[in-house]
């Protein structure tokens, strides 16, 4: 999924920020797990800087609206398919997260 990057005048001039890559690796992640905070971790960066270009930039929070919309999608299909083919979660896994097994 193509995302150019906004151009973000505080950003402009320092070495670390949301320049144009760590943007398209943000919203691309952001688009595959709905998840700000793991987008935020792929494009090395925290959460919490990625809420400020949001209310400061009508296109960032744009591409930031497409990306949650793609990612509502994607996880519908996910749990449509594996509702449709019947896996169910097994607890008691160490992590405490459940995995997925086939009926």
């Amino acid at each position: 999924m193509p995302f150019d990057g906004v151009a973000l005048p505080e950003s402009r001039n320092r070495l670390a920020g949301w320049s144009a890559d760590r943007q398209r690796l943000f919203f691309t992640t952001l688009a595959e797990t709905g998840s700000v905070h793991l987008a935020s971790n792929a494009a090395r960066l925290t959460a919490r800087s990625a809420y400020r270009p949001r209310t400061r930039s009508p296109a960032f929070a744009a591409a930031w609206d497409t990306a949650l919309q793609l990612s509502v999608g994607r996880l519908a299909a996910i749990v449509f398919d594996r509702a449709i083919n019947c896996s169910k979660a097994v607890s008691g896994s160490p992590s405490g997260a459940g995995r997925m097994t086939a009926c």
